[in-house]
């Protein structure tokens, strides 16, 4: 989606955060500002991943 790879992995399994650029929390909302370079979403419901998909549909987001 507007060239950004999208990996969705099982609620529960363990992810090191130090390989992403920005680290997210699933309680927050997410925003496109957030979204620049290799993010983390921990935690995210599925109604985070839908949010995020349809940013990434609609705004082209910017990479680092």
């Amino acid at each position: 989606m507007n060239d950004k790879p999208v990996w969705i992995v099982q609620l529960g399994e363990q992810l090191d955060g130090s390989n992403y650029d920005a680290v997210l929390d699933g309680k927050n909302e997410i925003i496109s500002k957030n979204l620049v370079g290799n993010v983390i979403i921990m935690g995210a419901s599925p109604s985070h991943i839908d949010r995020l998909l349809k940013l990434l549909e609609v705004k082209k987001i910017k990479e680092t």
